[in-house]
């Protein structure tokens, strides 16, 4: 049997890991008036939200029927009945990624499961994270936007923070920990 080649990292110093999710979604205007004017005409629509704002629609769904569920008790009722809405259509787009996660289980693995995880997001726990996690890595995303005065949060903190959070707690070293987009590489105005 031969050795196993060993994972080289990607050195294209253009490359931008975020063009695909401006090639996916494309570059719009702001969403929230037209969910307004859709939670107005109902709770609950016969559509899928992405092609209704003319976007490409999940290709991990494109065959299922699609809606659209807007308004605090109409989420709530979805959220609160397991039986009809399961969990588990999340293992056709989450799942081809992370595996059978918590997110895609429904009772009574996830119940299990999740009261796992919880015990490490105590808020005794967690509490401790703010000036060793939360705050430094909320600054460090920040100091990348904050003297433009406006910012594409989404793109420019969202997408990153999870991942930040997690490198800071692996203690991985600084030049091993991605830092997002090049800069100068081609993006949108204002990204």
């Amino acid at each position: 049997m031969g050795a196993i080649p060993r994972i080289q990292d990607f050195d294209d110093p253009a490359y931008d890991p975020f063009v695909s999710d401006d090639a996916a979604f494309g570059e719009h205007d702001d969403p929230y008036p037209q969910l307004a004017r859709w939670r107005e005409q109902g709770p609950v629509h016969a559509f899928d939200y992405r092609s209704a704002l003319g976007l490409h629609p999940d290709v991990t769904m494109a065959v299922l029927p699609a809606y659209l569920v807007l308004g605090y008790d109409a989420v709530e009722s979805v959220f609160l009945d397991p039986q009809t809405y399961s969990n588990g259509i999340y293992a056709r787009n989450l799942g081809i990624s992370f595996g059978q996660s918590v997110s895609t289980m429904d009772a009574p693995d996830h119940p299990r499961y999740r009261k796992i995880f919880q015990k490490a997001f105590l808020p005794n726990t967690v509490s401790k994270w703010g000036e060793t996690l939360v705050d430094p890595v909320v600054a460090s995303l920040m100091e990348k936007f904050s003297g433009r005065g406006r910012a594409d949060l989404v793109q420019e903190f969202t997408h990153h923070y999870p991942f930040q959070i997690i490198y800071r707690q692996l203690d991985l070293p600084p030049g091993r920990v991605f830092q997002g987009p090049v800069a100068g590489a081609a993006r949108g105005p204002g990204r």
